[in-house]
């Protein structure tokens, strides 16, 4: 082996653990997949950002632009390379970050498969035309026929396949796209999307002016339009000459229709070119525009559909309670619409028809027995017992032993009272206080669906037994009286 092999796989030796010791950094930087942004040389010129994409474009060899699209497809075709415009500026289709740029990553002819396996899919960076070969420090060394570029050229001794060191070139990328024109290309997709914003406030501002208006327009003529009902009773209990019911007039209005307009929707099964960009986008904004125009239409049409009449609310029917004894059922034929003129009195007859009439506890609220020596005079209350009032005739004690009740065939015993009364003395209320009517009476004194007619024909057995003594006589004595009474004479007695 002569001095010149030596001297080069030495000096190769070295460069491959200087460049081992490189790109151990290199790819923990590549893993983290954090995306830059960078500016050109040019003060004012296109910047290096990812971010909101707003088109694609297909660049032949990565550096000659085909076409542009809005919506990404594959190219399936190797020596195509996808620039991506965003709002910010513009992007390699793939994942870059600072470190690419700074340090590089490493290449090899089979593509370094193991190092993809550990943080992704680097083939497309090591044959992209926006990743070069960094040269700057290049020396020459030749092995038999293989030429070495010292420190960014290196040979993997274990497998003696090449490992080339490349990185991101920002300048090379963004003179492409300068050349390509893309910046025009983006400045002009912005004014599109400039013009949308403005096109969809401009619609907003109308929509919500012209609403107002007619809202307005719309609550204001509510105050010539009155309601008054009529009154139908079927029932013929009903004493009165009306009922107000509870309708009223919606004016809650519908909420306001919202448009809005995306330029990309346009451009969607679209492609353009350095060559025709500016007419596709012009006709982009003219049918914009159009659709604007017709939104603008449509939205009137359908402000004055909406604004078209009144929905009227309130029950259809109810129970219209006039006491806790008796209640009447109720129905009301409300138009579901009364339609908007303006200016114009307008009166809505709601009929009003009571259908029947309800009563509980049909109980008379007095009954009175007596003979020459004791009264009783009986009140019910709304539960199940009663007042009964006693009055002592005689000028000696008496002991009230019971009272019973009758009430449509039924009978509530009050038995072992024993509840004495001096001479010529009227028992107070509050100590008179009898359970005399039983569940079954209660239930029994309930009538559903009744009406003035039948309230007349149907009869109600009631009345009274009670049983006292004399007490200087130590004789049992009892009273008994029932009598016949109308269910409309006691509906009489609960108005």
């Amino acid at each position: 082996m002569n001095k010149l092999s030596i001297i080069a796989i030495i000096a190769l030796a070295l460069n491959a653990q200087a460049y081992s010791d490189k790109t151990k950094n290199v790819d923990d930087g590549a893993r983290s997949q954090v995306s830059f942004q960078a500016n050109s040389n040019k003060p004012n010129g296109p910047k290096i950002q990812d971010g909101d994409t707003i088109a694609y474009a297909y660049m032949e060899n990565g550096d000659k632009l085909i076409e542009i699209k809005a919506v990404f497809t594959d190219p399936k075709n190797d020596k195509i390379e996808v620039i991506k415009i965003t709002r910010g500026g513009f992007f390699p289709n793939y994942i870059v970050n600072e470190n690419m740029s700074k340090h590089g990553i490493s290449c090899s002819p089979d593509n370094d498969n193991d190092k993809t396996k550990t943080w992704g899919d680097i083939t497309k960076h090591c044959n992209s035309t926006y990743f070069t070969t960094d040269a700057t420090d290049a020396a020459i060394t030749v092995v038999g026929t293989v030429l070495v570029t010292a420190f960014s050229l290196g040979i993997n001794v274990a497998t003696g396949t090449y490992i080339v060191a490349k990185s991101f070139d920002k300048d090379k990328f963004l003179d492409i796209v300068e050349k390509n024109k893309l910046v025009e290309v983006r400045e002009n997709l912005l004014e599109l999307e400039r013009y949308e914003v403005e096109l969809t406030r401009k619609i907003e501002k109308e929509s919500i002016l012209l609403y107002s208006e007619r809202k307005n327009e719309y609550e204001k003529n509510a105050k010539n339009i009155s309601i008054e009902y009529s009154l139908n009773d079927k029932s013929g209990l009903y004493k009165g000459d009306k009922i107000i019911g509870t309708h009223s007039l919606d004016l809650k209005a519908p909420p306001v229709k919202s448009y809005r307009y995306n330029y990309r929707s346009y451009l969607k099964n679209t492609s353009f070119s350095q060559d025709n960009y500016l007419s596709v986008f012009e006709n982009v904004k003219q049918n914009m525009l159009k659709q604007y125009e017709d939104d603008t239409l449509d939205y009137k049409n359908s402000v004055d559909k909406q604004f078209e009449y009144y929905t009227v609310l309130g029950k259809s029917e109810w129970y219209l309670n006039y006491n806790q004894n008796i209640s009447f059922f109720v129905t009301a034929e409300a138009p579901n619409k009364v339609f908007y003129t303006q200016d114009k009195q307008v009166i809505v007859n709601i009929p009003i028809t009571i259908e029947y009439t309800n009563l509980n506890g049909m109980i008379p609220k007095s009954f009175k027995l007596s003979d020459e020596n004791y009264e009783l005079s009986v009140t019910p209350n709304y539960n199940l017992s009663v007042t009964a009032i006693s009055k002592n005739k005689t000028k000696s004690y008496i002991t009230t032993k019971s009272i019973t009740s009758y009430y449509s065939g039924l009978v509530c015993n009050n038995l072992d009272l024993n509840r004495e009364l001096a001479p010529d003395v009227v028992s107070l209320p509050s100590n008179s206080t009898y359970t005399a009517i039983s569940q079954e009476q209660k239930n029994k004194s309930n009538f559903s669906k009744i009406n003035k007619e039948r309230a007349k024909e149907y009869m109600i057995d009631y009345g009274y037994a009670v049983k006292y003594r004399i007490n200087n006589t130590n004789i049992d004595k009892s009273i008994y009286q029932t009598k016949q009474i109308s269910l409309y004479d006691i509906y009489q007695q609960y108005l």
